[in-house]
């Protein structure tokens, strides 16, 4: 008799931690299918979201807030690589700008929420009792050394993202792969070509990706690919 009640516990308690796991595993998986709901995408690419998840580590999913569409790399040699060759090919795909979504199980992306009025006292105007406030008047204060002294420069913001124009097999045939392309697309004749960029395609090995230019936003580099996509070219805007 107590052997057989010392059974049922046991079956209970494992019921209970079941139930437990059970109850985690669905909380989880509804916030992320909640979040991915509130995401600005396709049917397709929510689904395509959704499958994400179950893909291998490291892992990254970009997507463009324009287009609804978005482009997932999985199973790379490091999360870097996952997030750069998801952004950049998301970005070429769909000729716009792309934003993570998720990183490995995490989602980075946070929807914009727009503020709302204050309600606090302290932003509601005044009661007044119809009678002007007097008014005092001072002169203003001055000060010798402040009136001669320079303003001081702001210098200009960094410089964060350059064209990403051809990928080789080797940092050699970089050197050699950008002066053709300077030759073949006048807008790139300008721009100063920078280190070749080593990156572990999954599937595909390893390659030199032929970088060039400095800009100060995305707009600007993504002018210059614009131009290169028109002439029936590959560009796309990558971080410095």
């Amino acid at each position: 008799m107590m052997r057989q009640m010392q059974c049922v516990q046991s079956l209970v308690l494992i019921l209970v931690l079941s139930g437990c796991t059970s109850g985690q595993s669905s909380s989880s998986l509804s916030r992320t299918g909640a979040l991915i709901n509130q995401t600005p995408m396709t049917a397709d690419t929510k689904s395509y979201a959704q499958e994400f998840f179950d893909r291998p580590n490291p892992k990254a999913l970009a997507f463009s807030l324009e287009k609804g569409t978005a482009w997932a790399a999985w199973g790379s040699s490091s999360v870097e690589n996952a997030k750069e060759f998801a952004v950049s090919e998301c970005e070429r795909r769909t000729r716009t700008p792309c934003t993570l979504f998720a990183v490995n199980q995490q989602i980075v992306w946070e929807p914009v929420v727009e503020p709302t009025p204050s309600n606090t006292p302290g932003d509601r105007p005044a009661a007044t009792s119809g009678m002007p406030d007097p008014v005092v008047k001072f002169p203003p204060a001055t000060h010798p050394a402040s009136a001669s002294a320079p303003k001081p420069e702001v210098p200009p913001p960094a410089k964060r993202v350059a064209v990403h124009v051809a990928s080789v097999r080797s940092p050699a045939e970089a050197s050699e792969e950008w002066q053709r392309l300077a030759k073949r697309y006048q807008v790139l004749a300008g721009l100063e070509m920078q280190a070749p960029r080593k990156v572990d395609v999954p599937g595909k090995g390893v390659f030199y990706r032929v970088v060039a230019g400095a800009f100060h936003t995305r707009a600007q580099a993504l002018a210059i690919c614009e131009e290169i996509h028109s002439a029936g070219g590959y560009c796309t805007v990558v971080g410095l």
